[in-house]
């Protein structure tokens, strides 16, 4: 959880969560069009444990970022730590550590570790990858970046890049709900994030 360093919250009225509709299995909008994901889930259960009434909004994530920095949200779920975003926000300590790991195509044997990234063509989701570790993909031959995990699968699957780097949860619990049998996630990370 991550809120304004000066927050004026105000238990006494309903506390506005903030999240992103795509980040399975951490938040995202399910076929009801609910909120749902373990973010959501955990903070409902804290809810209810304290007696708080709150309400969910899941969105496009710098649509919900404006909405956080302009006060419209309270609080936003499943941010990812930095010591530049420590001096703006307060942090609820870490419930997971995010790796990021490779996502080939099934049988891609150009690949076994991060050192066969040199001189491939890449993609990322934007804002999924801390700038320290975004420097360790400047020797790939092209980086693009996409939206959506979705698209970023896609261009793996259709080989516009060669790879993907990717939140190994986001893209194995992706890869199984749509039965993307020709993608594969290698088992070595790259690099890991406090989340």
């Amino acid at each position: 959880l991550c809120l304004h360093a000066d927050p004026e919250i105000s238990l006494g009225r309903k506390i506005v969560f903030g999240g992103d509709y795509n980040y399975p299995p951490f938040e995202y909008v399910d076929d009801r069009g609910e909120p749902a994901g373990y973010n959501v889930e955990m903070t409902r259960e804290i809810a209810r444990l304290l007696g708080i009434d709150i309400e969910i909004q899941l969105g496009e994530r710098d649509f919900i970022l404006d909405r956080f920095q302009r006060g419209r949200i309270d609080i936003l779920m499943g941010k990812y730590f930095s010591p530049e975003k420590a001096e703006l926000y307060i942090f609820s300590r870490s419930h997971s550590h995010i790796e990021m790991a490779l996502v080939i195509r099934k049988g891609d044997a150009r690949f076994q570790s991060e050192r066969d990234m040199y001189g491939k063509d890449i993609v990322i989701q934007s804002n999924q990858i801390m700038p320290q570790y975004r420097a360790r993909l400047n020797y790939a031959l092209s980086v693009t970046e996409v939206n959506t995990p979705e698209e970023a699968l896609n261009m793996v699957r259709t080989g516009e890049v060669d790879l993907a780097v990717m939140n190994r949860y986001l893209s194995e619990f992706l890869i199984k709900q749509n039965n993307l049998r020709d993608l594969y996630v290698l088992p070595a990370h790259i690099f890991s994030q406090d989340y």
